[in-house]
């Protein structure tokens, strides 16, 4: 009885291109919203905010590496992150930095200009994290909402305490970025197991693991340590 072939992930220019066309449309309606609500200086003003440029990036790279640990340490420990990961993981199986760091500014840029310009231009900071909050409503379960509350409200506060929407576009695109390998390498060795004539173990190594390693093992691609990708061949090497 053969072994049935898993669904085949879509390719990473179909996922690039999915995300350009639905947060392109998104950052259009944030900047037509705007200009119908005669708030179209409102993009001028909060572009870079009042510290200027390099004290906004470097705070939004601050929140944005945080904004990572935290998510990676749910992803890992939390079983009701799955039904989220696994969708963005098989959406990026294939995917590398070509794909997940264009995909990740696009979208960043595009909600930052939606819920942080827009909405809050209109509703302030309380109105613009209820419907980020709303949007997220559907997608995982009470601790993935508290997440998502604390995403949208550090996001705001960047905005709202003058670092533009330089300083919190920088720290989403980060969390974006940093969140989807985090995502991938999670699902790793899981999903080199299923590849046909695959060997690895679902377990993965840790840190401290690889590191108490021989160097002869480490070149390996060993069952706990197969790289993002690649099939698994164990024994390989000496």
């Amino acid at each position: 009885m053969s072994e049935e072939e898993p669904d085949q992930p879509p390719s990473p220019g179909a996922a690039l291109a999915t995300g350009v066309v639905i947060y392109g449309a998104m950052a259009a309606a944030a900047l037509v919203w705007l200009d119908l609500s005669d708030r179209s200086d409102a993009l001028a003003e909060r572009a870079v905010g009042h510290y200027g440029p390099v004290a906004a990036s470097a705070t939004g790279l601050g929140v944005g590496l945080a904004g990572s640990w935290v998510f990676g340490r749910l992803v890992s420990s939390k079983d009701r992150f799955q039904a989220i990961t696994s969708a963005a993981r098989r959406l990026f199986a294939r995917a590398g930095d070509g794909v997940v760091v264009p995909f990740a500014l696009v979208s960043a840029v595009a909600e930052e200009l939606f819920f942080r310009l827009a909405v809050q231009e209109v509703f302030g900071l309380a109105g613009s994290v209820a419907a980020y909050v709303l949007l997220n409503s559907t997608a995982g379960g009470f601790q993935w909402l508290v997440f998502a509350f604390a995403h949208a409200l550090a996001l705001g506060l960047l905005v709202q305490s003058g670092f533009g929407l330089l300083g919190s576009a920088t720290a989403h695109a980060v969390l974006n970025s940093l969140g989807l390998r985090r995502i991938q390498d999670s699902g790793t060795a899981t999903h080199t197991a299923r590849l046909p004539g695959s060997r690895c173990s679902s377990r993965r190594c840790s840190r401290a693991q690889r590191r108490s390693r021989p160097r002869s093992v480490a070149r390996r691609r060993s069952p706990c340590c197969c790289r993002r990708g690649s099939r698994c061949r164990e024994g390989t090497g000496s």
